[in-house]
């Protein structure tokens, strides 16, 4: 088999040395991860790297269970469109048909919540607003579930802005499709996403943490990592939709392949299309954000992607639909440009050959100078709540 695998490697112009150069730094004293690549339809690359389990010495595997954080999204959006492909929803339908009580304007499309246009306020936001936080400036635990975040909803009266007008990345959008696929299936996300998504295409070891601190078998433990230092957090669970979802390299890498060829619903390659084409404001201007995805050009050539942080794990995936490339990579620490990095290292030395570096334009800066009064009206607490990649 390794002997397979390097001639395989050595074809793509890469070999296993310069491979595993890019995971230097995940060692047997630190949190690390697992990647995976395939090509053309065959994995050509699946390896595990530091330790799952720091103070036990226990090293990952690829068969170990990784947190996808905001990855989650696709697979909630992808939800979306089998029950739009089913005719149960359209993602025209405006949300007051789903929540005729709530004090929202009408004008939010489920359209506006997949693509992060809705200009809905963040329910973590809001909880926090109402006093439901700590010293941290964090929603207290006991106000962090979707219950709650919901009561915030339905109690919003005005926008950040029109519908359509803007993208603001915010997670509340990907709860409320989560609660809008129970309301119209009849079934939770998770069991709607099993028998939708996971069982066709044999994902066998995908799950969702429905519940809060849910231990799940076979998954590695998250670390935040603070310098050199890192600290040892589980996952807090209950909230599904926007993250929340788990699941190996290996369930990852027959989901990503989805993108290639379609397996789900009628099998159309339509429907693919429809979640990774990248959407566009009222303006006519793009988003380059589909169905819980991005999709934009990178060093000259189409790739889709994402990635998910959660505080403790990260993730990154990429398909180049061109090339047949697919990249994954999951790591059990909190540093999320590391993550993201290496999945880039990777398309670099797999992609050489077919790589254009556009010429960056300079971008000139202005400054302003604002007056005492101006100053004082911006005066303020801030806080940062959105944690989640």
């Amino acid at each position: 088999m390794q002997k397979c695998l390097f001639i395989v490697l050595i074809f793509l112009g890469v070999d296993c040395c310069a491979q595993d150069s890019i995971f230097s730094d995940w060692t047997q004293t630190t949190p690390g991860g697992v990647v995976g690549v395939v090509h053309h339809g065959k994995p050509v690359y699946v390896k595990a790297f530091g330790l799952a389990d720091i103070a036990k010495k226990i090293p990952n595997d690829t068969s170990l269970i990784f947190d996808l954080a905001s990855i989650t999204k696709q697979f909630t959006g992808m939800c979306i469109a089998l029950l739009e492909e089913q005719g149960k929803l359209s993602v025209e339908d405006d949300l007051k048909k789903y929540y005729p009580t709530s004090q929202i304007p009408p004008g939010i499309k489920i359209k506006n919540l997949l693509d992060h246009t809705s200009g809905l306020r963040d329910a973590a936001v809001l909880a926090i607003l109402s006093g439901k936080m700590n010293l941290s400036g964090e929603v207290k635990r006991k106000y962090e579930t979707t219950e709650y975040y919901m009561e915030c909803f339905m109690r919003e009266n005005d926008l950040n802005f029109t519908p359509g007008s803007e993208l603001s990345y915010t997670n509340f959008n990907y709860i409320l499709l989560g609660e809008i696929v129970k309301k119209v299936s009849g079934r939770s996300l998770p069991e709607f996403a099993d028998s939708a998504i996971f069982r066709p295409l044999g994902m066998t070891k995908t799950i969702f943490r429905v519940q809060p601190s849910q231990k799940i078998p076979g998954e590695t433990k998250g670390y935040l990592q603070k310098g050199k230092k890192y600290k040892q957090r589980d996952g807090r669970g209950g909230i599904v939709g926007d993250h929340n979802l788990l699941s190996t390299v290996n369930d990852m890498l027959k989901w990503e392949m989805n993108f290639l060829n379609n397996q789900l619903g009628q099998k159309k390659p339509g429907l693919i299309e429809k979640v990774t084409t990248g959407s566009k404001l009222n303006d006519g201007s793009p988003t380059n954000y589909g169905y819980g995805v991005w999709n934009m050009p990178w060093k000259g050539i189409t790739h889709i992607q994402h990635g998910g942080d959660d505080g403790r794990e990260t993730s990154f995936s990429i398909v180049f639909p061109d090339q047949q490339l697919i990249i994954v990579v999951l790591s059990n620490s909190s540093n999320y440009d590391a993550t993201r990095e290496k999945a880039y290292r990777i398309a670099k030395v797999l992609l050489k050959d077919d790589l254009k570096e556009p010429e960056k334009p300079t971008r000139q800066l202005d400054t302003i100078r604002l007056g005492e009064d101006q100053l004082k009206l911006r005066e303020g607490t801030y806080t940062l709540v959105n944690k989640k990649g």
